[in-house]
């Protein structure tokens, strides 16, 4: 179902299944791979990562081999995080934060740029992503939020 949507927005942007001389679509025996092309020749092969879980710590993790016997585990949680929200610099100027602290839209464009940077790294220092339902498998953008290191601690002694 996940790979269905994210075919069909890639065939949003121009790009088409491949397909065989029997007019099949190109894919692996057991559907994992999939092949797309634009009409500028770029062939992209699309494939849908099984979803592990770390003894360490029963966060769902991606597992994506960086080298022959050698692969990078990243946390799910961190990664839809980064991809949809951005690192929490990013947050920051997106969502307006300033605005929570009482500095308007006016005064936050007066600023000097010594001081905005001033303002993102002391937000950014210590955020670590939270599931706002506390639900560690549920790894959608919108259940995900930065907090600081002790907000996340009193919600989790809840």
């Amino acid at each position: 179902m996940i790979m269905d949507s994210v075919i069909n927005a890639i065939k949003k942007l121009g790009f088409r299944e491949m397909i065989d001389g029997n007019g099949n679509t190109i894919q692996s025996y057991d559907e994992k791979r999939y092949l797309l092309a634009n009409e500028k020749g770029h062939i992209y092969e699309i494939v849908r990562r099984g979803i592990s879980s770390s003894s360490s710590n029963d966060y769902p993790q991606l597992s994506v081999p960086i080298e022959a016997r050698n692969s990078v585990n990243y946390p799910c949680h961190q990664v839809m995080m980064w991809t949809f929200n951005g690192p929490p610099e990013q947050f920051f100027i997106d969502k307006k934060i300033y605005l929570k602290a009482g500095i308007s839209q006016e005064e936050w464009n007066k600023c000097p740029q010594t001081i905005k940077d001033a303002y993102i790294k002391e937000y950014a220092e210590g955020k670590v992503i939270d599931h706002i339902n506390a639900d560690k498998a549920d790894y959608s953008a919108d259940n995900l939020q930065y907090l600081s290191i002790r907000e996340n601690s009193k919600k989790s002694n809840k």
